[in-house]
């Protein structure tokens, strides 16, 4: 999605006296008001709900529906909430497409957070999107496997560099794995990954108490029996630090040099390691139980899987989401096409990058091509 600065257009531009009757609401109570300005592109079928800000700082959700409604911009989002929370607008039908995260727009129902000018809205607009977030995940049965930041959605269907709202939220001391931790709480602590098989979502620490992304501030570091390390979960995330960005998964099977650094947080341990890359990332070895444990999510030594490619080989796999067809192993490489969630795929051979399972295979017209299988199942 393309951000537009609105803010130029003036207060003076209003969307009628019914929304102004609207606006009025009481911070801390968010109303929602349907003004349906544009009919977008094309029908839709979302599987998710993504989470934007405007990155205009100070513009208002009436301001920016005044744009929409001008017919300026194809860039029209489902929803937007005011600076302070209290206005929810859907100024798109949520069966149409809108162009919000590039390849992901067929994918997606998204809502945008007002950039906020000071703490005190941030906060009321915080508590009160966590809540609009948790009802309108409930209202469609979904879980919190469903609902992703944009910045989740560049990485993972590409077409889009956009990072919010992490930097919206570091701005006011807070941090997307904070946001999910909140609207989980809300949503009654349910992972509920309904009907999804997509790692992509935090689907080991989520089932995890709330408390354990409450404080990114804070720990006590602790001496660790370094080593090479299993992961036993089907998911396990990689962050930039405990609690903090999504930078990749481990899935079972696969092993990590841990060194000898670890830090307690909130009732569970975070081992560290150096990537490839030269940087340092963080993961949740499992609960602080003072010892080893049968359910860690990371266990010293071979665990019960001999590789890191055990969990994946040449064979079939039908895909349970779309997933981009590329020139190479990497998102990094040229989209040359999609796959269909139901479609299958014959897999020659697979390769690990970017600590993601890549399948290699042959296409009609002669080419070399690859697929991420992270959203697959052998058949």
């Amino acid at each position: 999605m393309t951000k537009h600065k609105i803010a130029a257009i003036g207060a003076g531009l209003m969307l009628g006296a019914a929304l102004a009757a609207g606006a009025a609401t009481p911070a801390l109570a968010y109303t929602s008001i349907k003004d349906i300005v544009s009919t977008g592109h094309g029908s839709l079928g979302a599987s998710y709900l993504v989470i934007h800000d405007t990155d205009d700082y100070g513009a208002t959700a009436s301001q920016l529906m005044s744009y929409w409604s001008s017919g300026n911009t194809p860039y029209v989002v489902h929803y937007t909430m005011d600076v302070d929370g209290s206005v929810v607008y859907q100024a798109m039908e949520e069966d149409r497409k809108a162009w919000q995260v590039g390849y992901g727009n067929p994918y997606v129902v998204g809502i945008e957070l007002c950039y906020a000018t000071n703490q005190s809205d941030f906060d009321a607009q915080w508590d009160q999107a966590t809540q609009w977030a948790a009802d309108f995940l409930k209202s469609h049965g979904w879980g919190i496997d469903r609902m992703i930041s944009h910045h989740m959605a560049s990485e993972r269907w590409g077409g889009s560099d956009h990072t919010d709202p992490d930097g919206y939220f570091e701005r006011y001391g807070k941090s997307w794995s904070q946001f999910v931790s909140d609207v989980s709480a809300k949503l009654g602590g349910s992972t509920g990954l309904s009907g999804s098989t997509s790692a992509d979502a935090s689907t080991t620490e989520v089932a995890a108490p709330a408390t354990e992304y409450a404080n990114d501030g804070s720990g006590t570091s602790l001496s660790f029996d370094g080593g090479t390390y299993t992961c036993t979960v089907n998911a396990l995330n990689i962050r930039t630090s405990p609690g903090g960005t999504i930078v990749g998964q481990y899935h079972k099977g696969q092993t990590v040099n841990l060194d000898s650094y670890c830090i307690k947080r909130d009732g569970y341990i975070w081992g560290r390691y150096t990537a490839y890359s030269g940087k340092v990332r963080y993961v949740c070895v499992g609960r602080a139980t003072g010892a080893a444990a049968s359910d860690d999510y990371l266990v010293k030594g071979s665990g019960t899987s001999t590789s890191s490619s055990s969990s994946y080989s040449a064979g079939t796999y039908r895909f349970s989401e779309a997933t981009n067809i590329r020139t190479g192993a990497g998102t990094g490489y040229s989209r040359v096409g999609t796959y269909s969630a139901g479609a299958t795929v014959n897999i020659s051979s697979v390769v690990w990058s970017g600590s993601r399972p890549w399948g290699r295979y042959t296409s009609y017209s002669g080419h070399t091509r690859y697929v991420c299988l992270s959203w697959t199942k052998k058949v």
